[in-house]
């Protein structure tokens, strides 16, 4: 089986188009720029250079790691009946997995007494429809998080499909995080099935002189019109229902200051929380940094939250986002929310340590590992979610990544099972 892999998928890539480019966009706007938003500028000169070095730690552990097995836009894998096998399983257990979380989940909303009333009124848009959803229908940790290896799912299930080894069922997940996207405001679920899923394909689209490979090499220029037109649509439902009634905005305008205000307001919060951080009294504990560690199946038994100034994290942040920003846009960042939890010297080595894992899991693919093909589709999002969150060390992740290192480990290639062939060199049939 033949992959192609385009320039703008290498994950060195993906941080300048994404992190790099909007970090720069946050840092070279004008004080009076944020008050589109109804902010004051937090990311001063100070905190501008720290998230530089932060940036600067990822890309050189990118460097480090991800071409020390060379690098090729074309891959040829061979898939033995050993690794079939295995994906088969692979593919069943998450399909499984994940159809239990969504059954578990839709069963405690409704005995919570959501109805197909609730859901009437979130597609009139009706006020406080989706909030009050949201609150008969919250996730239940463990059982409901099942949900999340719906990204390994789909990816599982499309490879198994184009190799014409499995079904169509696979798309149930899409369906599902649709669902879920449109009634629970969750875009990111929709996102983490449906990128997986478009990074697959891409790789599998043959590199010859056609419309569709021409569409892939020039897919970043449509991302941009891509992404405006998937968040206006659910922000048609989410906010523009509320907000369209107080201001003289348009659709367009409203969806496109708001777009960019996600990452603007991210990395301002991020630099506002900097400081709230290291001016707490007493040594901190990352937990926003690495919420995972607390939250996690059995740790969150053994583990109690910190609390800030007496308070719950999430009183606390919403104390600070209200004093100092504004409470509708409350991304944390990232680069700048280690250095306030860790310092410098941990915010170089958690960025450091992260572009290494992430440029070794590429290199393993150029040395011909399907299973970390499978797991760099499903975890790329990570990279391209860096401006508002750290999404590897929220909650929701955990499945994928016990997911990753599984496929990594049970599709380890024989030292004959693939083979890197050169850009350079034609395509075979």
């Amino acid at each position: 089986m033949e992959f192609t892999f385009p320039w703008w998928l290498h994950p060195i890539s993906l941080v300048a188009l994404v992190p790099l480019a909007t970090a720069l966009v946050s840092i070279l706007l004008p004080e009076s720029a944020y008050e589109i938003w109804r902010v004051r500028k937090h990311l001063d000169f100070e905190e501008s250079v720290t998230l530089l070095v932060g940036l600067v730690s990822l890309f050189l552990g990118l460097i480090l790691t991800s071409y020390r097995h060379g690098h090729s836009s074309r891959l040829r894998f061979h898939i033995s009946d050993t690794q079939l096998r295995r994906l088969h399983v692979a593919y069943r257990w998450s399909f499984r997995l994940t159809v239990v979380g969504y059954v578990l989940w839709m069963g405690f909303a409704v005995a919570s007494g959501v109805g197909s009333a609730q859901l009437l009124a979130v597609l009139e848009q009706q006020q406080g429809a989706i909030s009050g959803l949201k609150e008969n229908a919250r996730p239940v940790g463990g059982l409901t998080t099942l949900t999340q290896f719906g990204s390994v799912t789909a990816v599982l299930g499309a490879l198994l499909r184009r190799i014409d080894a499995g079904s169509r069922w696979y798309r149930a997940i899409i369906v599902f995080a649709l669902f879920r996207a449109l009634f629970y405001a969750e875009r990111l679920a929709l996102i983490e099935v449906v990128l997986p899923l478009i990074i697959f394909h891409v790789l599998t689209t043959e590199s010859r002189p056609d419309w569709k490979s021409r569409v892939v090499r020039l897919l970043p220029l449509y991302a941009v019109p891509a992404l405006w037109a998937v968040f206006g649509a659910f922000e048609y439902f989410r906010s523009w229902a509320i907000l369209r009634y107080q201001t003289s905005e348009s659709f367009f305008e409203f969806v496109s200051l708001r777009l960019l205000g996600y990452y603007v307001t991210s990395y301002n919060n991020s630099a506002l929380f900097d400081v709230a951080l290291q001016n707490l009294p007493g040594p901190q504990s990352p937990y926003q940094s690495f919420p995972l560690v607390w939250n996690a199946p059995g740790l969150s038994e053994v583990l109690n939250p910190p609390t800030y100034l007496g308070m719950s994290s999430g009183e606390w942040i919403e104390g600070v986002l209200v004093r100092h920003a504004d409470p509708q846009f409350t991304n944390k960042g990232s680069f700048l929310l280690t250095h306030g939890e860790m310092g410098l010297v941990g915010m170089v080595l958690v960025w450091l340590i992260t572009g290494l894992v992430i440029g070794s899991l590429y290199a393993s693919i150029m040395r011909g590992n399907l299973g970390a093909l499978l797991g760099y589709a499903t975890v790329a999002i990570g990279l391209l979610e860096l401006p508002r969150i750290i999404y590897w060390t929220e909650g929701r992740a955990f499945p994928v990544l016990i997911a990753v290192v599984t496929l990594v480990r049970i599709l380890r290639p024989a030292k004959t099972s693939a083979c890197l062939r050169s850009s350079r060199r034609p395509s075979q049939a």
